[in-house]
């Protein structure tokens, strides 16, 4: 049953990456339309967590990437799946939410879904996920807020059911799998934004607003640009700043303004959707 499960699993997850992908385009991704097949880069092998690097990167002793079209399996009965975000206070994460119950409607796949306050409320998705487990759920869908600090969670839950991680990447060696999107690719795009619009000048200032600190993706849209800069521009872009903060747009604005604040003839403001949002507030 575990497999057929993760096979669900994975089709909730992957079509709400599709949704996520369009909600901001002209023409949206209508309610029930098929979406399938879609393309995914996948790693298969045995998870060892000690060759795992960094967040956002595979485990070495992983074999991949293999690129597949994807479609979702026919449910043998009418399961139950957890689900557990970080939060539902922007459009990107109301856009996954939106994907996933979608989904699980055109399967007949029943959804229990369940939301901490942001990614200070650690403790507080913690028991949302155990509460899942001892409901009548037979697998669980996980945005989790840290990378490291939620291993043995995944632990308890993983000898009862079996626990996708689903956009924030995770360390936890018992995760049955993952589906994920490569934040360092974003920052290493935004990276190479600011070298190419920078040419012509001696040196441009950068701060930086990746996010969370401790989560399995914000770090890794800072080392995708850093990356992009230093192969693209050596010596021209200087990070004056880096500011970790929850995604509330009030806390990224205030750290805007901060940085504004400290810096009044910075060049680029660069870091994650929420900021960029809230950021023309900032500059006015």
């Amino acid at each position: 049953m575990s497999g057929r499960v993760r096979r669900i699993l994975a089709a909730l997850v992957i079509a709400a990456f599709v949704v996520t992908l369009v909600s901001a385009q002209p023409g949206a991704r209508a309610q029930g339309t098929k979406w399938y097949p879609w393309p995914v880069l996948s790693y298969y092998g045995s998870y060892d967590v000690s060759t795992k690097k960094a967040s956002g990167m595979p485990a070495t002793g992983l074999a991949g990437p293999k690129s597949e079209m994807w479609t979702p399996p026919t449910p043998k009965k009418p399961y139950t799946i957890g689900v557990s975000f970080p939060h539902l206070k922007d459009s990107y994460w109301l856009a996954v939410d939106y994907g996933i119950i979608d989904e699980a409607k055109q399967l007949g796949v029943g959804i229990n879904l369940v939301a901490a306050a942001g990614y200070t409320e650690i403790t507080q998705q913690i028991n949302q996920v155990e509460n899942l487990a001892n409901q009548s759920v037979d697998g669980i869908i996980f945005a989790g807020i840290s990378y490291s600090a939620q291993d043995s969670l995944v632990d308890r839950v993983s000898k009862k059911m079996p626990v996708i991680e689903v956009i924030n990447d995770i360390r936890a060696s018992k995760i049955a799998a993952k589906a994920l999107v490569s934040f360092y690719d974003m920052g290493y795009q935004s990276g190479v934004f600011v070298a190419e619009d920078s040419k012509g000048r001696t040196q441009v200032t950068v701060a930086f607003l990746p996010g969370p600190a401790g989560s399995g993706w914000a770090p890794d849209t800072l080392e995708g640009f850093k990356a992009a800069t230093e192969k693209l521009a050596p010596g021209r872009v200087k990070i004056v700043d880096v500011k970790y903060g929850d995604t509330g747009k009030n806390i990224q604005l205030a750290l805007a303004e901060d940085i504004l604040n400290t810096y009044p003839k910075l060049d680029y403001l660069v870091g994650n959707a929420v900021m960029a949002g809230a950021a023309p507030d900032a500059v006015a």
